[in-house]
């Protein structure tokens, strides 16, 4: 049990880095070179270039810090699966931006 709960402890602040990292990144571009004053779909832009920064930090800290022990051999088929579950939450985001 102990270990269950250091894991979603774990796991809660890989996903508040990304978080911050995801909000950070977004309002940085948002307000420089990615602003709706210069480019028309800037803020589209934006959450796409930071949702993707923000799913590479969290699958990292998740594969090496969170879930080191239980990683697979096969890197490459792991992050595929993580990328095509994080699209979903990047449409998500995009779908709300957008409207």
């Amino acid at each position: 049990m102990r270990q269950l709960v250091r894991q979603l402890l774990q796991f809660a602040l890989v996903g508040g880095v990304g978080f911050v990292v995801d909000v950070g990144v977004f309002n940085a571009l948002r307000v420089t070179v990615l602003s709706p004053e210069r480019v028309h779909e800037g803020p589209l832009l934006a959450k796409v270039v930071s949702t993707i920064l923000a799913i590479g930090c969290n699958w990292i800290g998740n594969r090496y810090w969170t879930f080191a022990s239980e990683r697979r051999v096969h890197a490459a088929r792991e992050g595929v699966e993580f990328a095509i579950v994080s699209v979903v939450g990047l449409s998500i985001g995009l779908a709300c931006l957008g409207v």
